[in-house]
């Protein structure tokens, strides 16, 4: 094996940023200490890709009760969480429609002109996310719906191989995870505002990961007639079922992660798990891992009080922005902050002194909740690596995108 520099540098990321947290002249308990190194180890760990996101994670959480800082439970707390067992039946979920010819299905039966280019089928995904939003309440749940199609239109009607597919399913992930935040203070004017520079920050951020090169784009036209596609209506039902439970939510109630979960493990039961031999993608079981370990950091810095450095450091981060605007200082520090704290976990923020006061906390813990960075801050994207396999870096270019139009989102409102 060849280690380049390059590798060598993403390894001493991690390295850098847990020696800083060990020698940061900041009062903290020893044990809330070695917890803070250990989660900014493991952070930057996935910001960098220097392993496999789950590998990450678990010997995160493995060192978080090696060392003492905090019992098993509360270092694999996560996994005791509603949220990697909903991840797991969704994946079953794509797997039974992968099996079943049903994203084949969907791929063939897509209007041509919609799929000519990487744009207009982002711009599509973009929208049904938007839309999705409105009636299903779970996150996890959108981007397993948009998911199916992307796949499905980077595999078959695209046509352009695994760099257009990874771009589609990321923005598919990333636009579900974005959308359906908590309404903001600012109106109705700050919330559109924050959905279209959000959306056409994505965009960008898509063409420049997905479009393939000259030579690839001239070798490859997407078909103009529809693909003759098999499709198992018995093993499609539940993956057809969930999306209506899903999309029907606030009329029944029931959890999505129950339905979730639920109609995957239809999915393996006999005559629901034959294998038609249409699909070819296999999501990735590991991610599951990483869904447990990310919501696991939260708690063990709740646990460890680390928690308690991470306020100060945001609050005096706040005190020293200058001359710069509260609110965009504010916008920033939480999108930092909000590395430790994925898919709205706890612990939340304490009011905004100042001018912008108890709203402008509000305003930015919520724009910067809908600000990812990496794979683990949300399991729409945990989900989208599992079945498309995308970077970390990719997901950073596509954050820092947003992240740039979020701030011009809050300097208006």
């Amino acid at each position: 094996m060849v280690t380049t520099s390059s590798d060598v540098g993403r390894a001493l990321v991690p390295v850098v940023g847990a020696a800083a947290v060990l020698l940061a002249p900041i009062e903290m308990d020893g044990h809330a200490r070695s917890a803070l190194a250990i989660a900014v180890a493991m952070v930057l760990c996935w910001v960098a890709d220097v392993l496999h996101p789950a590998i990450v994670g678990f010997v995160g959480c493995f060192l978080f009760r090696a060392t003492g800082d905090v019992e098993f439970g509360t270092a694999f707390g996560g996994f005791g969480t509603t949220t990697p067992w909903f991840l797991y039946g969704t994946l079953l979920l794509f797997s039974a429609a992968d099996r079943s010819g049903l994203i084949g299905w969907l791929g063939a039966h897509t209007p041509r002109p919609l799929l000519r280019s990487p744009l207009t089928a982002g711009l599509a995904l973009i929208a049904l996310s938007y839309l999705l939003a409105l009636v299903v309440p779970s996150s996890l749940a959108r981007a397993t719906l948009v998911s199916m199609l992307a796949v499905a239109w980077g595999r078959q009607s695209l046509n352009r191989g695994a760099a257009a597919t990874g771009g589609l399913v990321l923005t598919a992930t990333y636009s579900a995870a974005m959308f359906g935040h908590a309404d903001m203070p600012g109106g109705p004017g700050a919330i559109m505002g924050w959905d279209v520079a959000a959306a056409v920050a994505l965009l960008v951020g898509l063409v420049w990961l997905s479009t393939p090169s000259s030579a690839a784009a001239s070798a490859t036209v997407a078909p103009d007639g529809l693909a003759p596609v098999a499709l198992d209506l018995r093993v499609a039902a539940p993956v057809a079922i969930a999306a209506g439970l899903w999309a029907t939510t606030p009329f029944h109630g029931i959890p999505p992660a129950l339905v979730g979960l639920g109609a995957g493990l239809v999915c393996c039961l006999p005559g629901f798990a034959t294998q038609t031999g249409q699909g070819a993608n296999n999501p990735d079981p590991l991610a599951i891992i990483l869904a447990g370990a990310a919501i696991s950091i939260p708690m063990v810095l709740i646990e460890t009080k680390a928690v308690d450095a991470l306020t100060h450091l945001w609050v005096m981060g706040n005190q020293w922005a200058g001359v710069l605007p509260d609110s965009l200082v504010a916008y920033w520090t939480t999108t930092a902050y909000r590395l430790f704290s994925p898919d709205g976990a706890q612990p939340g923020l304490p009011a905004l002194t100042g001018p912008a006061g108890v709203q402008g906390s509000a305003a930015t813990w919520a724009y910067a909740g809908s600000t990812m960075l990496a794979l683990h801050q949300s399991p729409a994207l945990i989900f989208g690596l599992s079945v498309a396999g995308f970077r970390a870096w990719q997901v950073l270019v596509a954050g820092l995108a947003v992240l740039a139009a979020g701030s011009v989102v809050v300097l208006l409102f």
